[in-house]
């Protein structure tokens, strides 16, 4: 018997959709982290968080910076790892509802804690204020002059800012990561990066722009980013 024009489509849908399943499924594999591993190292985040909390020091930033990547990374491998698809073939490891909550619990608890140590490392480790109040005062009044920063704005979205000091942009540690550093003898500064920005660098210049605004930064500029 043979097969009319529309059995014969539907016997070709079926096998594209055989053969894509069969090629996910030789893609997926399990993956090298377990619950417990998690639990672990959220265990060793927070010891070393709150070690931090009880006796900060910049010294003790790289450890911190490592067992919340670590942390993080198991966290987010086995959440994504939680799908349809690999609970149906049963590739594991596979969580109880229960293991789902606690861990999401456990993410929580880690952003507090993240929290903490954003505000003791300004408080007293760098004992930085916000440079956002330095801008926003520029914006409105045209400038901003102290001893060792000054802040023009040249243009609609243009600003000239000269540090005798440094302006440090660096990934070495989560904190520095999301913040820039101004560290002067008058008093030292973070400036929160925006999820989206691009920076020219060069010993003694940087050239910042977020959004519309572009910023001319003089000084001595430290930075890993092109290491």
């Amino acid at each position: 018997m043979i097969p009319t024009a529309n059995t014969a489509l539907k016997i070709c849908i079926s096998l594209i959709a055989l053969m894509a399943m069969i090629f996910y499924l030789a893609k997926t594999k399990n993956v090298d982290v377990t619950y417990q591993q998690t639990l672990g190292s959220f265990d060793q985040y927070q010891d070393v968080v709150e070690d931090f909390l009880k006796h900060p020091s910049d010294e003790k930033l790289s450890a911190v910076s490592h067992h919340q990547g670590s942390f993080i990374y198991h966290y987010q491998t086995l959440i994504d790892h939680q799908t349809a698809f690999n609970k149906v073939f049963k590739i594991e490891p596979i969580l109880t509802e229960q293991e789902i909550a606690f861990l999401k619990e456990l993410k929580n608890q880690e952003q507090k804690l993240d929290e903490q140590l954003i505000d003791t490392t300004w408080k007293e480790v760098y004992i930085a204020a916000d440079f956002s109040g330095l801008l926003e005062e520029a914006e409105e009044n045209g400038e901003f002059q102290s001893e060792t920063i000054q802040i023009k704005k040249t243009g609609r979205d243009l600003y000239q800012i000269t540090i005798i000091g440094t302006f440090r942009t660096e990934d070495t540690t989560n904190i520095l990561r999301r913040y820039f550093l101004i560290e002067t003898e008058k008093g030292n500064f973070y400036w929160e990066k925006p999820s989206d920005y691009s920076i020219k660098l060069s010993d003694i210049e940087a050239e910042l722009k977020i959004g519309r605004n572009k910023y001319s930064i003089t000084g001595r500029i430290i930075s890993n980013l092109d290491e």
